[in-house]
């Protein structure tokens, strides 16, 4: 648990640094960073319902106050994944801008936070949510895979990872490229052992190591698929 959330807020220090307002249930006036960082601590420390009700819901609740609602949003972490939103909408005659990602990471957020609560599905709405302003996302791809993961649905869980392995390779920012790869590379092998394909699987646990030798989590996966052999 405590590896996850690090991971997630080394994840928050990558963001953008832009200082956007938002009214918190104490009335405090904090910038969405903080209002994001504040919740994590939350989540931290096994408070998800608060980080849920005191910040990230009041991030969401001034994101639809903030931006028209005949607009298209987009959130990117880098200008090549915002200048490919940019083309997308334009092929598509649609009308659209490109933000900051502090709003699609309030409702990962959120999302993360309904896990700690074992409240899958309504996790599954909010990553869908992050991902539609998001698309790219691969981190956020990968925990949607996670909840597939959890409710059992291998084959959902199986074509989000391949999803969110794609959108690694192509868009995650370098600092995080190499982590968000492994994850979405992981997420797919582990379901392909629970589909009994463990040649392919195999496989890609062996990519994991290719991109870091020193991957515990896969050398544990394959150590468990050569016992089922």
């Amino acid at each position: 648990m405590k590896s996850a959330i690090y991971f997630l807020i080394m994840l928050l220090s990558a963001c953008a640094t832009q200082k956007s307002t938002v009214q918190s249930q104490n009335n405090n006036a904090q910038s969405f960073d903080q209002m994001l960082e504040l919740g994590i601590q939350n989540i931290y420390t096994h408070s998800p319902r608060t980080a849920i009700n005191s910040y990230f819901e009041p991030m969401i609740a001034q994101c639809l106050k903030k931006y028209p609602h005949d607009q298209k949003v987009y959130a990117a972490r880098s200008l090549e994944e915002s200048l490919f939103y940019m083309a997308h909408s334009a092929a598509n005659n649609e009308n659209a801008i490109v933000v900051e990602p502090f709003c699609a990471d309030a409702h990962f957020f959120k999302a993360f936070s309904l896990v700690e609560l074992n409240e899958f599905d309504e996790a599954k709405a909010e990553y869908l949510k992050a991902l539609e302003m998001s698309p790219e996302n691969s981190i956020y791809r990968s925990e949607l895979g996670n909840v597939y993961q959890s409710l059992k649905d291998w084959d959902n869980a199986l074509k989000t990872f391949t999803k969110a392995e794609e959108s690694a390779q192509s868009w995650s920012p370098d600092p995080q490229k190499d982590k968000e790869l492994a994850r979405a590379k992981r997420g797919i092998a582990f379901s392909l052992t629970e589909l009994g394909k463990l040649d392919e699987a195999d496989k890609k646990y062996q990519e994991c190591l290719t991109i870091d030798k020193d991957d515990q989590k896969a050398k544990d996966e394959l150590q468990y698929i050569q016992s089922l052999r």
